[in-house]
């Protein structure tokens, strides 16, 4: 499986990258205070979470499909939330995702592995669907309107923010100031676990390696 090469992003001024890496410090503090383990762990364990979570969603699919989360029931979940601009975390825990599905064998055939942007307004239909054919064949990618994505975020407890890019000086060459689509989103990080019954099951925190989060799985799934 050929892990995608990271997407263009606008060019960002030094001083967004200085605010992003604390930016994720702060969500990884975060994590920790409610019990999620920091990023770069790499024991795989499936997690309760305090929050409570539904899983409950009603997205639209790369074809333009209205999809629910009942149509599901009957099948394990596997969803991650994030978006497709993401320079590292998304691209990063979905190739694990996917790497652990395969770990599998037949019995990945019980679960579905889901993506849902936090990022409508950049990440389309089409633009969902060319993003997740570079990971698992099975893989979903669903996307909404602003009510729709931000209704799903609520359910499964998922925290996010934007942090823009300054604005750049104009010297003649530059092009002038930035643009509103010069942003990435801070946000936290977890691979969410749904029982076929439509409940929450538990969650891997960001970093977890494939073959723990197979070894998890292949344990929980009958």
């Amino acid at each position: 499986m050929t892990r995608p090469s990271r997407l263009k992003l606008p060019l960002l001024a030094a001083a967004l990258i200085a605010i992003i890496l604390g930016s994720h410090s702060l969500l990884a503090q975060e994590n920790k205070e409610s019990g999620s383990e920091p990023a770069g762990t790499k024991a795989a364990k499936v997690e309760a979470e305090p929050t409570v979570i539904t899983g409950e969603f009603e997205l639209v699919d790369p074809t333009g499909k209205l999809v629910r989360s009942e149509d599901f029931r009957g099948r394990y979940l596997l969803v991650f939330l994030g978006y497709t601009f993401c320079p590292d975390i998304c691209p990063t825990d979905l190739q694990v995702m996917t790497e652990a599905l395969e770990l599998m064998g037949d019995k990945a055939e019980k679960i579905q592995p889901i993506f849902i942007t936090i990022d409508p307004a950049r990440d389309t239909p089409k633009v969902m669907g060319a993003y997740i054919s570079h990971f698992h064949p099975r893989l979903i990618g669903l996307t909404g309107n602003a009510k729709q994505v931000d209704d799903a975020t609520r359910a499964y407890g998922a925290k996010f923010y934007k942090v823009f890019a300054p604005p750049m000086q104009d010297d003649g060459d530059s092009g002038g100031d930035s643009t509103d689509e010069d942003y990435l989103i801070n946000h936290s990080a977890a691979t969410y676990l749904i029982g076929p019954d439509g409940q929450y099951i538990g969650h891997f925190s960001q970093g977890s390696e494939a073959q723990g989060m197979a070894d998890q799985l292949s344990q929980i799934i009958p």
